[in-house]
Order: C-alpha cells, then structure tokens, then sequence
C-alpha cells in the first residue's frame, strides 16, 4: 500500500479557520479549529513541514511552499489554538528556515503579553533562520542593574512584582503615616481643652487652707508633632522585564546567528563521526568539533557549570546527544534533574533525550513531569519526550495517561495527549481514537501495524516512522512520508 500524504485542504483545515491563507487570520477568528483534537492539529503541522520538504521544483512547487509556511504562520497566531500548539508551529517555521515567516515571528516575539514559551520558540525559530538580529539582541539584554541569579519560577517576572509590593508598601504606609498624624493632632486638642477646663475651675474655688501655696500654673499644651512628609511612591517599570527564557532564548539565538554570520557553520568539521548529529533536526547550537576529545564526564561539567555562557552549555549538550549511548543519556538525564540555573537548558535536555529514544532516559523524564512546581516548559518537554520512549511504551502509557487525566496545567495535559496519540496513530494500532478522540486530518484511519511497509531501520510497534523519528525534526513527529489511505 502506497504511502500518500493527506490532501494539503484537510491540513490547511485543521490549522486556520479558513482555507484561504493569502491572508493570515487575525486573533479574532472563528474558533472552530481549536476543537479539533490536538493531536490532529499537532500531526497536520508536521505533515506541512513534510508537504513543504518534499515540493517539487518550479512554480507549482512554490506554491505549496508558500501555502504550507502561511497556514503554519496561521495557526500560530490563532490564539484559541492555545500556546502549546501555537508554539509547536513556530518550531516548525524555524526548521523551514524560509525567511518569509520573519515578520510573524517577530511579532509574536516582542508581544510582551504573549507566552513565555511560545516567544521563546519564535525566538530560537529567528535564529534558526538566520534572521532577527536586532529584535533578539535587544530583547537578550539584561535590565538595568540585573545581575544572573539562579532561576526561582521566573526571576524576572520576580523582580517586576517586587517592584509592585514596593510601591503598593510606600503608598499604604504614607497613607499611614496621614492618619496617625491626624489622630495625634485630635489628641493634642483635647489635651489643650481640658486643661484649660481645669485652669477655670481652679479660678473660680475657694482656697481650702489660705496658708496654702497656690497651685502650680498648668503646663502649656505640647505643640502637636506635624504631620510626616509622604513619601513619593516608589516608581514601577513602565513595561515588565523580558521573562527569563525568552531573554536567555534571545542570548542563544544571537550567537547561534553571529556564529552563521561568521561563516562557521560552512567551515571543515573536524571531529570523528561519533561526534557528528546523526539527526536532521536544525538545532539551536551546534556541537563543538573539540569536544571529540573531552570524556562523557567532561562534557556533562560544562553543561552544568553556570559560569559559562548558555551557547556554549548548549554546544556541550548536543555533543553528549551526537555521541549517544547510555553513558551520555545518563549524563544529560542527570543534568535535567540536578540543574537548577535553567529552565531553558532543562527543557532542551529533555528534548535530546526525546531524540535519543533510549529507555535509560524514563526515570529522569518521569521524575522532571513529576515535579509540580517545575517550569511548565521543562514538564512539557519531558511528556512529549517520554512519548518517543519506544522500548518503554508499556510504562510510558501509564504515566501518561496519569498526567493527562489529573494534571492542573493544560499545556501539560496536552502534551500527554500528544505524546499518547503519536504512540497510537505512528504504531498502526488504529484511528487513534483512543487518544486524541478524533480521525486522521484527512478523515480516514490508520492502517495496522502489518501494513507498513518493512524498511530497513524498523523498530517494534515503529514502521517506518520509528526509522524516520530517528534521524528527522521532532520527538514522534519527525515526519518524512505519510501512512497510506485506506
């Protein structure tokens, strides 16, 4: 049976409120596509990178290009999709690298009241493509007076409500300071009156004992305490400063580029295969030719010593995935659970393990989607990588389905469904139904697993896509040919 991808209406469908994409839709579209499951939305934002790889030359070529980046751009500025899909079309965009898609990129990028996570992958998508230098080092700078701090939640969101308490503090003590001084002022008045009461009392009596000494004069009133100056409110920062992960995401994506612009990434590697990505994915930093020397040990200090720049923390990581085995997904899992300067690292160590598909990697992943109070792009992360976990599919399914069903956020609960769809719809084990409660985007279902075709490269419950997710873009997604249609 012949491997057919779905038609490019039912995908465009299944991301934009309308088919025509000539014109990108505004955030207040219709919302009928953002009831569709989101593992079909998911699958038909892969199929288009597919569609848009595999166009053919010339002008009908160009127009399915052109047609797969808009309705990408579209469903990633449709905001009732909500910020995991949205930002799962921005990652692709990046890995298009098609200039087009700068200016929505961008937009999205320095919309402040956007999500962190879904700037920050519009971010690393601009530098991906090799464009946006401006916008990213403006945004990688850090506020005045901000010195790197170890990560607790979001320090720089931190640092703005602190701001906040400030003023709020100032303003409700000068107003306290207004009503003691009022109350002290009425004190003093009613001190005065009544001596005065008693002077005239005094006057008017008889003296008891004429031999007696008259009485002491009465003390004059204190003079009551002037009201304290109020304080001027502490000032607030006109805008909230760039959240944590996007600046960090803005640092990497600039270097990443200026690295390009130097003519690096055309320049000889020198390193042994090992050392070589064995993966299609367009990443955001690239491995370190010297680091073909260095130990398995060596490498995981530099991804955790927080003296280093993130580039280079980054360069250390995706060596550890080139060179692959258990040893290095030790290493990098470690890394995901120990570190506590990154929610960025930790979320992109999450996804090379996610690549790396060895099972080694489940209790480091299980243990960072356990973790509540975690960074809800790292957890997120981790439940699309524990989806990729193949050998472990049985145990997998269980934590999975756990964080689906009683997780309190939704960009988490998506992501298990997901991760639980992919298993379902890639392995030939039926509609998917069971998962994404939904058909394919193209409205049939999925063949059985002894339909797929036998390629070289097939793992247990895989076909062809499980040789594919090894050496393509994306975690269980990493799509190069479509199942057939029934």
């Amino acid at each position: 049976m012949a491997w057919v991808c779905p038609p490019m209406e039912a995908l465009v469908a299944s991301l934009v409120p309308s088919n025509d994409v000539t014109a990108l839709p505004s955030a207040t579209a219709a919302e009928d596509v953002a009831a569709l499951p989101v593992g079909r939305r998911m699958r038909a934002a892969y199929w288009l990178k597919h569609c848009y790889d595999h166009a053919e030359e010339g002008a009908a070529g160009d127009a399915i290009r052109l047609t797969s980046r808009k309705a990408l751009e579209g469903g990633m500025l449709h905001q009732p999709h909500g910020s995991l899909l949205r930002h799962e079309c921005a990652y692709v965009l990046g890995q298009l690298r098609d200039a087009g898609a700068q200016q929505s990129l961008e937009a999205i990028l320095g919309n402040e009241g956007e999500d962190a996570m879904l700037r920050h992958e519009c971010a690393e998508a601009l530098g991906g493509i090799g464009v946006g230098e401006e916008i990213l080092t403006r945004l990688a700078a850090k506020p005045p007076g901000c010195e790197e701090q170890q990560e607790e939640g979001d320090p720089a969101f931190a640092a703005h409500a602190a701001a906040a308490a400030a003023a709020a503090a100032a303003a409700a003590a000068a107003e306290g300071e207004a009503t003691e001084a009022a109350e002290a002022e009425a004190v003093a008045k009613s001190l005065v009156e009544a001596v005065v009461a008693a002077a005239t009392t005094a006057a008017t009596s008889t003296a008891a004992d004429a031999d007696a000494p008259p009485a002491p004069a009465a003390s004059p009133p204190p003079d009551p305490p002037a009201p304290a100056a109020t304080p001027p409110p502490a000032s607030l920062p006109q805008t909230p400063p760039t959240p944590w992960v996007v600046r960090q995401t803005c640092e990497i994506a600039r270097d990443f580029l200026r690295w390009k612009m130097r003519g690096d990434e055309t320049a000889p590697v020198v390193a042994c295969a090992c050392m070589l990505s064995p993966y299609n994915s367009h990443d955001p930093a690239p491995p370190d030719p010297a680091h073909a020397s260095l130990s398995t040990a060596e490498l995981r200090h530099i991804l955790l010593d927080k003296s280093a720049g993130m580039f280079e923390r980054y360069r250390a990581m995706f060596s550890l995935r080139n060179r692959g085995g258990e040893d290095c997904v030790r290493a990098l899992g470690s890394a995901l659970v120990e570190d506590d300067s990154s929610p960025l690292l930790r979320h992109e160590v999450a996804f090379v393990l996610g690549q790396m598909q060895h099972s080694a990697a489940l209790p480091y992943l299980s243990e960072s989607l356990r973790r509540s109070q975690e960074h809800s792009i790292v957890r997120h992360e981790s439940a699309e990588a524990l989806g990729s976990l193949e050998d472990a599919w049985e145990e997998v399914e269980k934590i999975l389905n756990e964080f689906m069903l009683g997780d309190h956020d939704i960009v988490i609960r998506q992501s298990c469904e997901v991760a639980l769809d992919a298993i379902d719809y890639f392995s030939g084990n039926g509609d998917s139904s069971s998962s994404a409660n939904g058909a394919d985007v193209d409205g049939t279902s999925t063949p059985t697993a002894t339909e797929s075709n036998d390629d070289e490269g097939k793992k247990p419950g895989g076909g062809l896509f499980a040789k594919e997710k090894a050496g393509q873009v994306r975690l269980h997604f990493n799509i190069s040919e479509a199942p057939p249609v029934e």
